[in-house]
């Protein structure tokens, strides 16, 4: 393929190099593009050369025979890649497919189910980030000791409080 390159193309049109079409400018005595073989040549032969290597036969009455061509060499070369009814289960290196899309180890983890799931290893999921909480602990109540409260959380402890502090500015 070249582009057109006549004595009256226009030169540059799509950057150094790179000729372009006119139509003229008769105020001006520009005259429009002259079309030649070569540049029409080019043409036929790179859209004939895709619709023959897909294995069509040219059919001058057919006028969708390059979308045809194009459409087939795609699902003859990777044949039922990436559809959606697939869910994925088509990738053959899900590594590297991960890597790809730069997922990180989350990628391969369970998720949390509730915000007391305390299992190691598990995506926090939860409303957010991190499960928030309060929590009074002390004699008479069932947590005593800091130590036992769920993993993946951020409480606020207050020993021995009869209810946890409010927060007066909220209101005000």
């Amino acid at each position: 393929m070249h582009r057109i390159d006549t004595p009256t193309a226009q030169a540059d049109k799509f950057g150094p190099g790179k000729n372009g079409f006119t139509n003229g400018d008769p105020a001006t005595g520009r005259r429009a593009t002259d079309l030649n073989s070569d540049m029409w040549d080019a043409v036929q032969e790179e859209i004939c050369a895709v619709i023959e290597k897909s294995g069509l036969a040219l059919n001058k009455d057919q006028h969708d025979q390059l979308y045809q061509a194009i459409v087939k060499i795609i699902t003859s070369k990777i044949p039922d890649a990436l559809l959606k009814k697939n869910n994925l289960s088509d990738l053959t290196d899900k590594v590297l497919a991960r890597a790809s899309l730069e997922l990180k180890t989350a990628a391969l983890a369970d998720v949390q189910t509730s915000k007391d799931d305390i299992t190691a290893g598990r995506v926090l999921v939860n409303g957010g980030a991190l499960a928030l909480r309060t929590t009074l602990a002390g004699a008479g109540r069932p947590l005593t000791d800091f130590n036992d409260l769920p993993a993946n959380s951020v409480s606020f402890g207050y020993d021995n409080a009869t209810e946890h502090p409010r927060l007066h500015w909220l209101s005000s």
